[in-house]
């Protein structure tokens, strides 16, 4: 352990007056103007040699450089932390659109045959359409605010939702590196219900003669 120097007036440290009054034990508020006097005891420190690494702080001198709150001298600000954000690369709304030839056609059958409803195919199709294209409004404005870079128009769903899933499922698996089920559901589906859906629409039109439609 290194000895503290005697009391005396030394250098201010802190550079606000030309000397401050050392206790013995640390730095008092006393300050004056005039001329150092040499501590008692204090020996003479030899001048340092060209090339000497300078002198370490003693202990005693509580006036350093500020240092900033947590950070150790010489060190690096910590680098900040990255935000993990994890998407979902598909949802609700995503599935209705990737299962809708199946529903669309689930549900015609239902209203003909079973509450007995005809409903032409044309005006039913019509319907079918404009509630593609709200499904795809929603999706992608749920990928936005989960947080999508980039995401589809819901334009792309005036082409029936083929094309929309398409680009959905590329742009989602870039950001997750998954979300093509909806795109394989929709693709399965409409291969397994356009042939019930066009036998359910010829019974239908026959049907409607009974009701004057146009055949």
């Amino acid at each position: 352990m290194s000895t503290l120097p005697p009391p005396g007036w030394y250098p201010d440290p802190a550079k606000l007056a030309p000397e401050r009054w050392w206790s013995g034990v640390g730095w008092t508020d006393e300050t004056r103007t005039g001329a150092p006097e040499p501590p008692a005891a204090a020996p003479a420190a030899a001048p340092a040699a060209p090339g000497t690494p300078p002198v370490p702080r003693p202990p005693w001198d509580t006036f350093g450089p500020v240092r900033p709150m947590g950070r150790h001298d010489g060190a690096a600000p910590p680098a900040p932390v990255a935000r993990v954000v994890h998407l979902p690369p598909t949802d609700g709304t995503t599935w209705l659109l990737g299962a809708s030839p199946l529903l669309a056609t689930l549900a015609y059958i239902v209203l003909a045959f079973g509450l007995g409803i005809m409903i032409p195919p044309l005006p039913y199709l019509a319907a079918l359409y404009a509630v593609t294209v709200l499904l795809a409004v929603v999706d992608a404005s749920r990928m936005r605010a989960a947080g999508y870079a980039s995401r589809p128009t819901p334009l792309l769903a005036l082409a029936t939702p083929l094309p929309y899933l398409a680009v959905r499922t590329r742009e989602s698996r870039r950001s997750t590196g998954g979300g093509a089920g909806p795109l394989i559901a929709f693709a399965v589906t409409l291969v397994l219900s356009a042939p019930a859906f066009v036998f359910g629409a010829v019974v239908i039109v026959d049907a409607g003669g009974l009701y004057g439609w146009p055949a």
